[in-house]
């Protein structure tokens, strides 16, 4: 499976937020209120969107679908889906009461 590239939503939002800001702005009578309303609406709704891509990438590596395939490093990193640490971070073969499987 194939990864996806990170993806940010927030000029997204920005440039939404921005364009509809300006249409209310114009129907107010008052352009730069409208403009900083959407705006601030825009990256509001942009982070919004950005935090839940983020959750969304972040319980697909939990499900186990291999994007997050290390299980121990050299220096005996874990992974999330690691259930047993190796407190010695070494590679002795938990000779010292550490890790190692």
């Amino acid at each position: 499976m194939a990864t996806q590239p990170q993806r940010s939503f927030l000029g997204v939002g920005i440039a939404i937020g921005v364009g509809m800001g300006a249409a209310i702005g114009v129907a107010m009578g008052n352009l730069p209120i409208g403009i900083a309303l959407g705006l601030a609406l825009g990256v509001a709704f942009g982070a919004a969107m950005d935090a839940a891509d983020r959750a969304k990438r972040k319980s697909k590596d939990r499900d186990g679908d291999g994007d997050a395939a290390v299980v121990f490093g050299d220096t005996g990193a874990r992974s999330p889906k690691d259930s047993h640490g190796d407190s010695d971070a070494g590679s002795d073969g938990g000779g010292d009461g550490g890790g190692g499987d």
